[in-house]
């Protein structure tokens, strides 16, 4: 005596989905292709995979909004293949005595508060952030006579430095950041 698992047996349940999925989503002659959601457009005679709702593939493939790998793409392990470090990539900016303005580009290691600590002197802070021997920076040089220098000063800090070449010392002097390239790597 079989063993009735629930309502209907495969096939109705596949009858059933295609019905769904041929009235909610826009498609022709796709026998290959199997779509999960509603609102889709696919072009004709594609292999395709779509999950979501909304979405659009004319070429042979797989359209979702949120894909999530687990072990291996193409036979590479994920830590292979997606970077190990958080980024803070911004454009900086200083002039007279004020503190240094950031446009950022892209971040993911957290809210970095830029500071003037003196002549030259500026202070990008973020408590516990810039971790020891796991902490890359790189500045742009961008103005003619300047010298700039990015580091990590400690864990909450990263410094940048300032300076005249015209000056006979090389002395710290402002305004010699305009739209400088900042890019701080925080490694895992």
């Amino acid at each position: 005596m079989a063993r009735n698992k629930g309502p209907g047996n495969g096939e109705q349940i596949v009858s059933i989905m295609q019905g769904y999925n041929t009235k909610t989503n826009v498609t022709t002659d796709n026998h290959n292709s199997i779509i999960l959601g509603s609102g889709n457009v696919i072009g004709d005679r594609l292999n395709a995979l779509i999950v979501g709702n909304g979405l659009s593939l004319e070429n042979d493939g797989i359209a979702t909004t949120n894909l999530t790998v687990t072990s291996t793409l193409n036979g590479r392990t994920i830590s292979d293949i997606l970077p190990t470090y958080k980024k803070y990539i911004a454009l900086i900016s200083q002039s007279t005595t004020n503190a240094p303005t950031v446009i950022e580009l892209e971040n993911t290691i957290g809210p970095i508060i830029w500071t003037r600590s003196a002549v030259g002197i500026y202070f990008g802070t973020f408590a516990g952030a810039f971790t020891l021997n796991k902490t890359y920076v790189m500045l742009s040089n961008v103005l003619p006579n300047s010298i700039v220098m990015a580091k990590r000063r400690d864990n909450d800090t990263i410094e940048i430095n300032t300076t005249n070449l015209h000056s006979p010392t090389a002395a710290f002097h402002d305004t010699h950041l305009l739209n400088n390239t900042l890019e701080i790597r925080v490694y895992e």
